[in-house]
């Protein structure tokens, strides 16, 4: 399992992601951060970047159903994500 270390890493990986899940393919999206990020050793501030990089690029009323579905994938660094954007709609007081 890579150890994945470094913010350009991580934005990296998060911004091929959201390539695949702008062509309107979620499934691959979802895939594709799981292999690439949620798979590795990655440590938990570099996730809580991801998620910000994730909750800045998702539109909001998108935003649950992503979330839902990396939770769904049962990786401790899912819920790092998903915390972390659900933290950030608390913040600005989105419901």
């Amino acid at each position: 399992m890579p150890l994945i270390t470094s913010k350009p890493v991580v934005k990296s990986i998060i911004e091929k992601g959201l390539e695949k899940y702008e062509t309107g393919l979620e499934i691959n999206f979802i895939a594709y951060l799981h292999k690439n990020l949620l798979q590795q050793k990655v440590r938990f501030p570099l996730l809580e970047y991801g998620g910000k990089l994730l909750s800045a690029q998702i539109p909001v009323k998108e935003q649950a159903q992503i979330i839902d579905a990396i939770v769904q994938l049962n990786e401790i660094g899912s819920y790092v994500l998903a915390g972390i954007m659900l933290q950030l709609q608390l913040e600005k007081g989105i419901n």
